[in-house]
């Protein structure tokens, strides 16, 4: 029996789009925390609410794109989430306060809120459901690759060009996106459901899918852990004393792209519990070892524990929650998924940088591993659940 194709060119169109926008906002998340501490004066409580307002940004307006996606043709509401990226990077031209920079990361938030649950809506159509984990694994490992060199581009623009610069390369990378997207063109999915009852759908029901909670629940609480993790690693290493901390994203991606094939294979044959649980126990590990890193070497060994957790984790959630969801209902369930991480990401910031603030950064990490240890619970409590429910049923059917 002959696999499913995965490689076409509309996923090699998305993967590359996909490259191109998370390569900008890498680029200036990396940076960011760096540019209101030392440009803006700010602090980190500051660098925490600048960093939460964008997901908060993000999570409002997804609901809302993920309802489009039923309706409006998905490359069309693609272009327009990455054009109001590209609007609101012309705003970082004019920064001069926390509060006009707070505006400027609520509208690019609301545009990458839109791109990112859309382009994943996309992505999961053109993948081949016997493929899933494997695809999905590919498609993030754009990301991946923008994480692994998105610092160290940004880092050295900044420093030896200037924050002006960064921005016009942001800029020029969100252009790109628009202009591959035109080339793609999407297969039709057909509702599964008669159009009645999509049009007697609860508000509720229009703009978040149900099937999609337990995976994205995990994630929300995976989210905190990813937080404070991506705002805080380049402050927690000037603290430290240590240089060149843009190493941790390297060191980060290249094993996340060096395990995310394999872990992929692994979903699609045994399922998610054979990846869920492993790389939550590295995710757990590396943070805990973040939190103790006094030198590069060890920050470095953290990265790549780091790494193996995260790399595989959230697309082989969101694998298993395209799994549970209708087909014509992937643009919600995306939206519940992807509104999940803003949240967990956006509130975790904003708590890690306050706890930060009154403590340390070493112990910020370690609340934040706690949250590892939630999702732990909440997962083998819905496998429980799962398996009583099965008993149940067979009892029912003899």
């Amino acid at each position: 029996m002959t696999k499913d194709r995965l490689w076409n060119k509309n996923f090699v169109i998305m993967i590359c789009a996909n490259l191109a926008t998370y390569l900008a906002f890498q680029m200036l998340a990396t940076t960011l925390p760096l540019f209101i501490t030392t440009e803006l004066q700010g602090d980190d409580s500051q660098v925490g609410t600048v960093v939460g307002i964008f997901t908060v940004a993000a999570l409002l307006v997804r609901p809302f794109a993920g309802n489009a996606l039923m309706k409006y043709k998905k490359t069309t509401i693609l272009t327009i989430g990455l054009t109001i990226i590209v609007a609101s990077l012309g705003g970082y031209f004019f920064v001069s306060s926390i509060s006009f920079l707070l505006f400027v990361r609520i509208m690019h938030g609301m545009g990458f809120g839109i791109s990112s649950t859309t382009a994943g809506t996309i992505a999961a159509d053109i993948i081949p459901a016997s493929r899933r984990g494997e695809g999905i694994g590919y498609y993030g490992l754009a990301s991946t690759m923008a994480l692994a060199i998105g610092p160290v581009i940004a880092l050295q623009i900044a420093e030896n060009f200037g924050f002006p610069t960064l921005y016009i390369s942001c800029f020029l990378l969100t252009v790109l996106a628009i202009l591959l997207v035109k080339f793609v063109n999407l297969p039709k999915i057909a509702p599964t459901t008669p159009s009645e009852k999509v049009e007697k759908e609860s508000l509720f029901e229009s703009l978040f899918e149900k099937k999609a909670l337990v995976p994205s629940i995990i994630l929300l609480c995976l989210g905190v852990t990813i937080g404070s993790v991506s705002s805080f690693i380049a402050l927690f290493g000037k603290q430290q004393g240590i240089d060149n901390v843009s190493l941790f994203f390297l060191v980060e991606a290249i094993f996340i792209m060096a395990t995310r094939p394999i872990t992929g294979k692994i979903y699609d044959r045994y399922g998610h519990f054979f990846v869920i649980v492993p790389c939550g126990i590295f995710m757990f590990l590396g943070t805990i070892l973040i939190s103790f890193a006094s030198s590069m070497p060890l920050l470095l060994l953290a990265a790549a524990i780091y790494g193996m957790g995260f790399g595989a984790m959230v697309p082989s959630l969101q694998a298993w929650m395209i799994s549970l969801v209708e087909p014509h209902r992937r643009g919600v369930g995306n939206s519940t998924f992807y509104s999940a991480m803003d949240i967990g990401v956006g509130s975790g910031s904003m708590l890690c940088g306050v706890i930060a603030n009154v403590t340390s950064y070493a112990v910020m990490f370690r609340f934040a591993s706690s949250f590892v240890i939630v999702m732990f619970i909440i997962y083998f409590a819905y496998l429980n659940l799962v398996k009583v429910k099965k008993v149940e049923d067979k009892k029912i059917a003899v």
